[in-house]
């Protein structure tokens, strides 16, 4: 039985993006809800109750500072500071977003491989396996029999 298509968009959905941060220069994994049931909670508890594995949740909240999720607030760096390093929304929406912070990125990927050994090849599959497993994301098997992490 199909369900009409006003249905199917109703249903809650969790989006992935990955976007090179042009600050950290690294890929940053962005995750946006949509159509969630109204519950009172946060859009970061939303996500801890929903899609990360209660495995990691403890990491991903002791990670950093304020833990390794974070949410833009749609605020831009004030005219006279223009470094001002804040949280910038969604690079091709302009909406404020979750994601993972990338400050750790590369101390992360090292504690999994060497600078030398880290090529074009094994950086987005390792990078995947590290940011991705959170939240149930990882290289598909069928992708890397065919070579994509090892050409």
């Amino acid at each position: 039985m199909q369900r009409p298509l006003s249905a199917l968009q109703k249903q809650p959905l969790v989006e992935f993006e990955i976007h090179l941060s042009p600050v950290y220069r690294v890929p940053v994994l962005y995750i946006s809800l949509l159509n969630m049931p109204k519950s009172g909670m946060s859009v970061i508890d939303q996500i801890f109750t929903y899609v990360v594995s209660p495995l990691y949740k403890v990491q991903l909240e002791e990670t950093g500072v304020m833990g390794a999720l974070s949410y833009t607030v749609g605020q831009q760096a004030p005219p006279l500071i223009p470094t001002l390093n804040l949280p910038q929304d969604h690079p091709l929406t302009g909406l404020p977003v979750l994601f993972v912070h990338p400050c750790r990125t590369p101390d992360a990927l090292l504690e999994f491989s060497t600078a030398s050994s880290l090529d074009i090849n094994s950086y987005l599959p390792l990078w995947l396996g590290i940011v991705g497993a959170p939240f149930g994301l990882h290289l598909p098997l069928e992708l890397a029999r065919c070579g994509f992490a090892n050409p």
